[in-house]
């Protein structure tokens, strides 16, 4: 964009240059009109040959040439800053086009980019969602484990409380050691377990 400024701007004062030299032109006319109209005064003064009528002949021949030269500068520098405007106006259509390409560009880019971080969310959340299932499933185990245990615990202390009434209501002391072996070993068993 900088260099179809630039490019731009060469053409401008290539076309200014032109102006002034049109400008030059108009002036260096002008002054051969003057030097015309003092030569015919000259002429008139010194009563040369020359009539009247051709006097005025040669003036008016003189201004429709200077006319004439300065309707065709002024065609020529109308085409020119059409020229000029036309080469601007598509300076400015391309220079418009490329930025929507790089901001469409950009765009995708952007939304590629948030598509995979968006997808890799998805799968660290589904990862910590199967580590969250797997940890509920190692609970539930754990849990049933502990629940057994505190059956077995439970049955365990009442079947020593039904010993110790036992020994009290007249059981053995052979049958009340016997018991309490027993459940010392099942106790022991369980202990290891936890």
């Amino acid at each position: 964009m900088i260099n179809k400024e630039r490019k731009l701007r060469a053409r401008e004062a290539v076309l200014l240059q032109k102006e002034r030299r049109f400008a030059a032109i108009l002036a260096r006319k002008d002054a051969e009109v003057t030097a015309l109209q003092e030569r015919v005064a000259q002429i008139q003064h010194a009563g040369a040959r020359y009539s009247q009528r051709d006097v005025e002949i040669a003036v008016l021949t003189a201004v429709a040439r200077r006319e004439e030269e300065i309707h065709v500068a002024i065609m020529q520098r109308e085409e020119e800053v059409q020229a000029a405007i036309a080469k601007r106006g598509q300076v400015i259509a391309e220079a418009v086009q490329k930025h929507q390409q790089e901001a469409r560009d950009a765009w995708v880019k952007r939304e590629a980019d948030i598509t995979r971080k968006v997808e890799i969310e998805i799968q660290n959340l589904k990862r910590n969602v199967d580590v969250i299932k797997k940890k509920e499933e190692e609970l539930k185990s754990e849990e049933a484990r502990l629940s057994s245990i505190r059956k077995e615990l439970e049955d365990e202390a009442t079947r020593r409380d039904e010993c110790v009434n036992g020994a009290v209501n007249g059981a053995t002391f052979p049958h009340l050691v016997m018991h309490i072996v027993n459940l010392d070993q099942t106790q022991r068993r369980k202990r290891r377990y936890l």
